[in-house]
C-alpha cells in the first residue's frame, strides 16, 4: 500500500485502484486483517479522505464492475442512482435500524435498492435490500466503526490552543496545527495524529506507549516531552527536550530507518529513503513558538509564507509573474511585533511590495 498517492484520491480513483479493491475484495474486514489494518491506519491519519473512502465502498459494494471499465462519469451515475433509491425507500416508512446481536448500541441503516432494474416482482426487491442492508450493516461495524469515533483539534490560525488528553498527556498545539486520535485510546497502544506543530508532554504508562504518525515518520515513547514540526510537503524535525524518544519511518520499498534520541537531540526527515539527520538544537530557536516567538533562520519563501499565515491568521497571494529569489531568506526573532514589521524586514530594502487587505496580504512587484 503507497500511502503517498492517495492524498488527492476521489471516490473513482479508489474505486480503480488496485490495493483498494483488493482489500474490498478480499471479504475479510476483520481488526486483525493486515490490508485493513493498514487501510484503518492510513484513515486515521487522512480523516479527510473518510467520506470518498466511504462512497467508493458503497458503491464497490453494489456496483457489479469488476469486469468493467469504470470512469468518473459512471460512478457519478451510479452514485446518483443509489443516493435517489435512498430517498426513495426512506419515504415509504421502512424501518431503518438494526441491532447487532449482543451489541447493545444502535446502527442507522438505510435499506434500498441500488439497481433500478430489480422493479421486477416485490419479494425479489425485499430480498435484495435486506441482503445489501445487512452486509452494509456488518461492514460499518467491523470497518467504519474503529475510526468514526475520532476527536480532532485545530489550533485557529493566529492562536495557540492547550490540550490535555484523556491520559493525562498536556499538548500545546501551534497555530494552524491539527491532531487527530480515538475518542479512546486502545489499552495496548495511545496512537494520534499531528499536522503542523506541537510540544508533547506524554503521560508516562509502561503498558502502553504514546504513537505519534506526522507524515512518514512515527515517534514512539513511554512518558517523555518533546516537539514535532511536521507541515505537509516539509521536513519533519522530532526534538526532545526530557525522556528518550524512538522515531522511524515506515516508507514502502525503502530500508529500515530508526534512530533513538535523548535530550537536547532532534531528529529530521528530509525524503523517503534517506537516513535521519540527528543534531542537538538550541530549545530557544526550535521551540521559540512556544514563548510566543516567531523565529526564521535563513527560512526560503515557502517557510516564511507558513508561518506567518499561521501566526497572523492571513492568506499570503503573490501576483501572477512575480517570481521570489531562491536567495530571498529570512533571519531574524520577532515577538509581540505586528506583520507588517515583519514583512518590511524580509523585503528590505526593495526586494517587493505588498498590500494587506483584510485577512489577504498580495505581495507584487
Amino acid at each position: 500500500m503507497d500511502r503517498h498517492k492517495y492524498f488527492s484520491f476521489k471516490a473513482v480513483d479508489f474505486l480503480l485502484d488496485e490495493d483498494f479493491r483488493r482489500w474490498m475484495a478480499s471479504g475479510d474486514h476483520s481488526g486483525d486483517s493486515i490490508l485493513t489494518k493498514q487501510w484503518e491506519a492510513w484513515l486515521l491519519a487522512n480523516p479527510h479522505k473518510r467520506e470518498e473512502v466511504e462512497k467508493a465502498r458503497k458503491l464497490f459494494r453494489i456496483m457489479k464492475f469488476r469486469n468493467e471499465i469504470i470512469d468518473a462519469g459512471t460512478v457519478d451515475r451510479e452514485w446518483a442512482k443509489l443516493q435517489e433509491s435512498i430517498g426513495n425507500f426512506g419515504s415509504r416508512g421502512t424501518a431503518d435500524t438494526l441491532c447487532a446481536d449482543n451489541d447493545p448500541g444502535t446502527h442507522t441503516i438505510r435499506r434500498f435498492s441500488p439497481f433500478s432494474q430489480w422493479r421486477a416482482g416485490i419479494a425479489a426487491a425485499v430480498a435484495a435490500i435486506i441482503i445489501l442492508a445487512g452486509s452494509g450493516y456488518y461492514y460499518f461495524k467491523e470497518i467504519k466503526a474503529p475510526y468514526e469515533a475520532i476527536t480532532e483539534h485545530t489550533a485557529p490560525k493566529g492562536q495557540r490552543l492547550t490540550l490535555q488528553l484523556e491520559d493525562g498527556t498536556r499538548v500545546l498545539l501551534n497555530a494552524g496545527s491539527t491532531i487527530s486520535y480515538p475518542r479512546n485510546f486502545k489499552p495496548e497502544r495511545r496512537e494520534l495524529t499531528l499536522h503542523g506543530e506541537a510540544f508533547f508532554e506524554v503521560a508516562p504508562n509502561p503498558r502502553s506507549p504514546f504513537v505519534i504518525t506526522s507524515g512518514d515518520v512515527t515517534t514512539e515513547v513511554i512518558g517523555t516531552s518533546f516537539g514535532i514540526t511536521a507541515y505537509p510537503q516539509k521536513q519533519v524535525d522530532v526534538a526532545v527536550v526530557t525522556g528518550k524518544v524512538k522515531v522511524y519511518t515506515d516508507t514502502e520499498g525503502s530500508a529500515p530507518n530508526e534512530v533513538f534520541l535523548t535530550p537536547n537531540q532532534m531528529a529530521t526527515f528530509k525524503e523517503a529513503g534517506k537516513p535521519f539527520l540527528v543534531s542537538d538544537f538550541d530549545r530557544n530557536k526550535q521551540l521559540a513558538w512556544m514563548s510566543g516567538v516567531l523565529y526564521f533562520d535563513k527560512a526560503d519563501f515557502p517557510q516564511v509564507r507558513t508561518k506567518l499565515e499561521n501566526w497572523y491568521g492571513v492568506t499570503i497571494v503573490v501576483d501572477h509573474g512575480l517570481e521570489l529569489d531562491d536567495n530571498l531568506l529570512l533571519t531574524g526573532k520577532y515577538q509581540d511585533q505586528p506583520l507588517e514589521y515583519v514583512l518590511d524586514a524580509y523585503r528590505y530594502p526593495d526586494r517587493f511590495r505588498y498590500q494587506i487587505r483584510n485577512d489577504t496580504v498580495t505581495i507584487f512587484r
